[in-house]
């Protein structure tokens, strides 16, 4: 497991602080299965179902029952048998069989829980909504939660200042609300203040700050959402990106160039990577923590460069991530 970039409250699981701009290996006993990083937090579920989790806490995130950082992973105890993990900006979520937990911040009600305090410890979320319905996916943006059930429907709950959950009303929720969407959903991911999800038709549609449709000529088949920003990948491999430039001015969604055909894409706050189907890894956007792994701090990298690798294999391995 490799992690690089900002490392001001240890959130690549590094002891060094400040900028990290090489790929660097993180020590940890076991099989990882899943990374998951929040706005200055990370996650990592290991192969057993265990969890461990590093950076800020200042809102209870890392779920170990104190508000202290953590320079190197820790292990949440109270919680074994994980199947997949979720991270929002300064909460977490926790799938285990198809029960959520949830923790850290929850002034808007992120967590899904009526008291909006801080939770320090995992707890389990109430899934009324749910019923019968298997939990398949979980995610979190800035404030908010979005879970996606088995028959394709999405739930979403947390802070509403731009519509993020999906119903004509700008209030916060701690209960969930039901997407209205014309057809079942196979795939989501949260940005800052907006979601999206995919379709098994290959369509893309979004909701929260910006409320346009990704259109491609091609079916997307996988899709990742950054602060700001989304890219798709489509079936032939190419990606597309769709970003908002100011609140007045959107791009519709152009195709990134000087990537070869693709496998895997992953949005950071404000950068962007891809692994191609030779398995090299390319990034572009913001690069002033170093977060585009390339061993320098230039600011503003608009082409994707080949970042330098030694291993084979490589893959993101996430649902979400934000900032690393």
């Amino acid at each position: 497991m490799y992690f690089w970039g900002k490392n001001d409250h240890g959130q690549l699981g590094l002891s060094v602080e400040g900028r990290v701009s090489t790929p660097t290996i993180v020590p940890i006993n076991g099989r990882v299965i899943q990374v998951c990083c929040g706005n200055t937090h990370s996650m990592v579920l290991m192969g057993d179902g265990s969890l461990f989790t590093f950076g800020d806490n200042i809102e209870g995130q890392l779920g170990v029952g104190d508000t202290s950082k953590r320079y190197s992973p820790v292990k949440v105890s109270s919680l074994s048998g994980v199947d997949q993990i979720g991270c929002g900006y300064c909460h977490s979520l926790a799938l285990v069989g198809n029960c959520l937990y949830a923790w850290g911040a929850n002034g808007h009600g992120e967590c899904g829980f009526e008291s909006l305090e801080k939770v320090l410890l995992p707890r389990k979320v109430d899934l009324g909504f749910a019923k019968d319905k298997k939990l398949i996916q979980i995610c979190g943006g800035n404030g908010f939660s979005v879970a996606l059930l088995s028959d394709g429907s999405i739930y979403c709950w947390g802070h509403n200042d731009s519509g993020q959950l999906g119903v004509d009303t700008l209030s916060h929720s701690s209960t969930p609300f039901k997407i209205v969407t014309q057809k079942p959903a196979v795939q989501i991911s949260c940005g800052g203040s907006f979601a999206a999800c995919l379709f098994e038709d290959g369509s893309l549609n979004l909701w929260g700050e910006y409320k346009e449709s990704l259109d491609v000529s091609q079916r997307i088949i996988q899709l990742s959402s950054g602060h700001y920003h989304i890219l798709a990948l489509v079936e032939d491999g190419s990606v597309y990106y769709w970003r908002r430039v100011d609140k007045a001015q959107e791009n519709p969604g152009e195709k990134m160039e000087k990537l070869g055909e693709c496998v895997e894409v992953l949005c950071g706050n404000c950068h962007s990577l891809a692994i191609t189907k030779e398995g090299e890894l390319f990034g572009w956007g913001y690069n002033g923590f170093g977060q585009l792994g390339t061993d320098n701090f230039d600011y503003d990298v608009p082409s994707p460069l080949h970042i330098p690798f030694e291993h084979n294999g490589i893959s993101f391995m996430p649902f979400n991530n934000q900032n690393k």
